[in-house]
């Protein structure tokens, strides 16, 4: 009885082992949330904010507009440097327009004043 439950623990883990990736057995899978974007219950998932908190970064964002960057959130009431530090590895803010992400270029990398300017010069030696 002893051998074959033994026998059994044993094919059960081999097997498991093969087939479930050990970062997903082991390290805990951690989802980015957006700031700019989440709801209230999505924010009270985030460690250190409860859903007063929650809905204080949503009045925030709502009277201030968008968070360009994850350290702002700082400005939000009961967000002190402790819970930030405790969080910040779990938030993102996206892609905020007018933000200094891709600093007035367009996806290519090519500035979008440098290829206006390029058209009128095209236009204007024909």
């Amino acid at each position: 009885m002893k051998k074959t439950l033994s026998f059994v623990l044993f094919i059960s883990l081999t097997v498991m082992f093969l087939f479930v990736p050990a970062s997903k057995m082991f390290a805990s899978e951690k989802k980015m949330v957006n700031i700019n974007t989440a709801s209230k219950k999505e924010l009270t998932v985030l460690k250190g904010i409860g859903e007063k908190t929650a809905q204080k970064i949503i009045d925030y964002r709502k009277a201030n507009g968008p968070f360009k960057t994850t350290d702002e959130l700082k400005n939000v009431k009961g967000i002190g440097k402790k819970i930030y530090e405790g969080l910040k590895n779990q938030i993102t803010v996206g892609t905020v327009p007018g933000s200094s992400d891709l600093k007035g270029s367009d996806k290519k990398g090519s500035s979008k004043k440098t290829d206006e300017k390029k058209t009128t010069e095209k236009k204007s030696t024909k």
